[in-house]
């Protein structure tokens, strides 16, 4: 009898057991979800800029007066509001875009009288721990130099000593230039052409100045570690600029070449300004908490038939003091400049527009020297990270990580209170390790961002239900 029981309780138990079993297999951390397909790659081959869009400004000849404008001053911020339709109805102009040749050598040559050539472009990333891997390719042909030529370049212009960005453990690519007038490259993009979702147009993060005047490095972070086309776009900034002066009285205006400047707006406010948002018809401002007086000025620039690049702009006061502040125009009608005067002490308003700017294209078939199973990978979670590592608190998690190598954004914080390193692991891997570390267990994509979603009943149920 007493072992007839036990195997009752046994057969109970395993009839307990088995689905408890089933259900913790179901809903195991190796059994999380990622909405992989949303990561794939996409064919996008399309350029930022069309080298045959030959197209120039409409002119904006709609002049914007006092009336126009809605200035509202509170306790914590200021702002100024352009009636709707005043900033409509024109179309801007893009900068001219300089295209080398191959024929030529990759000469880049632009009609503002810059003269270069790119010699050699640098892949660096990191492959552990304060250890970086710098690889040095020829342009345009992207054969990497021998290693003891490649040590001596490294060496003679300071990439063994140059820190990585740890936050962000992605490719650096640096671009060796010679050439004359070469402090006027300043700034460049890097797009991808495949990306599933249109990157953020960062701009130049970092220059690295070689000895020899003739010569430039430009580097900057690019989050891919795939390969695809890559477009770089360097801008070049003008050498030329056209003066004029403006009395500080509202309406006032000067014809220049290629657009007409005018004052329409003027305001005094008793406070300094500590930050500033800026859109086509409006622009923000947040109280400082100094007791002073500031003075706003607005300049527009309309019936342009060309493309404005910044404005530097100088408020000449009564005391001979000169004030200054620099704004880039681009493709906009206006901008608000701070002085930190009163209103009254303003007699002249000098103003300088640069209107000329430039891009150079240069394209890369891939990212040179990744390792090799990231070629042809139709899957970005399956791409190799050579190493990233994770910190307790840290503001740039690796699912932010994660979602910036897959063109994605992502703003949900993970509280981590340990820290982890990940070496030669696919991205996948990588990020299914993470959701198990911080208890996340599910992540989705809704309109380009990576976000993390609720475990519901209903989820639940699915998730035991569908294999």
């Amino acid at each position: 009898m007493k072992k007839y029981c036990r195997v009752r309780w046994l057969l109970i138990a395993a009839l307990i057991a088995i689905p408890f079993a089933f259900i913790v297999w179901r809903l195991a951390p190796e059994r999380l979800y990622i909405d992989a397909a949303l990561f794939e790659r996409k064919n996008n081959d399309t350029l930022w800029f069309d080298p045959e869009d030959k197209r120039d400004v409409l002119p904006h000849d709609q002049r914007i007066i006092s009336e126009d404008v809605e200035f509202s001053a509170g306790e914590k911020y200021i702002k100024l509001k352009i009636e709707p339709g005043v900033a409509e109805g024109w179309h801007p102009s893009r900068p001219r875009l300089i295209v080398p040749k191959s024929g030529e050598g990759f000469k880049i040559e632009t009609e503002s009288g810059l003269v270069a050539t790119l010699e050699h472009v640098v892949t660096s990333y990191p492959v552990d721990r304060n250890l970086l891997l710098h690889q040095v390719f020829a342009y345009p042909g992207l054969e990497r130099l021998d290693p003891d030529v490649e040590q001596q370049w490294l060496s003679d212009n300071g990439f063994s000593h140059r820190e990585y960005r740890k936050r962000s453990f992605v490719p650096e690519l640096s671009f060796h230039f010679i050439g004359d007038e070469l402090d006027r490259l300043d700034t460049f993009k890097v797009l991808d052409r495949n990306d599933p979702f249109p990157r953020k147009e960062n701009s130049l993060s970092n220059q690295h100045e070689v000895s020899p005047a003739h010569e430039r490095i430009l580097s900057r972070p690019v989050a891919q570690w795939h390969d695809s086309p890559v477009d770089m776009y360097f801008q070049v900034s003008p050498s030329r600029y056209q003066k004029c002066d403006l009395l500080p009285k509202l309406g006032d205006s000067v014809a220049l070449d290629g657009f007409d400047v005018g004052l329409f707006f003027m305001q005094e406010i008793d406070a300094d300004l500590d930050g500033y948002s800026y859109s086509k018809d409006s622009a923000r401002y947040e109280r400082g908490k100094k007791n002073q007086s500031t003075t706003i000025i607005g300049l527009e620039f309309y019936n342009r038939t060309s493309f404005l690049h910044a404005a530097y702009v100088r408020a000449h006061l009564g005391n001979e003091e000169i004030l200054e502040n620099a704004k880039l125009v681009n493709d906009s009608i206006w901008q608000p400049f701070e002085f930190a005067c009163k209103s009254e002490e303003i007699v002249k308003i000098e103003i300088a527009v640069f209107n000329a700017s430039e891009y150079v294209h240069i394209p890369l078939a891939k990212i040179p020297g990744l390792p090799s199973g990231n070629y042809q990978v139709d899957n970005l979670l399956d791409t190799i990270i050579t190493y990233i590592e994770s910190t307790p608190n840290a503001r740039y998690n690796i699912f932010a990580f994660a979602a910036e190598v897959a063109g994605l954004e992502c703003y949900f914080r993970i509280d981590d209170d340990g820290s982890a390193s990940y070496k030669g692991r696919k991205l996948g891997s990588i990020v299914q390790s993470e959701m198990r570390r911080n208890d996340v267990f599910r992540l989705v994509v809704n309109g380009g961002v990576l976000e993390t979603e609720e475990v519901s009943v209903d989820w639940l149920w699915r998730r035991l239900i569908h294999w």
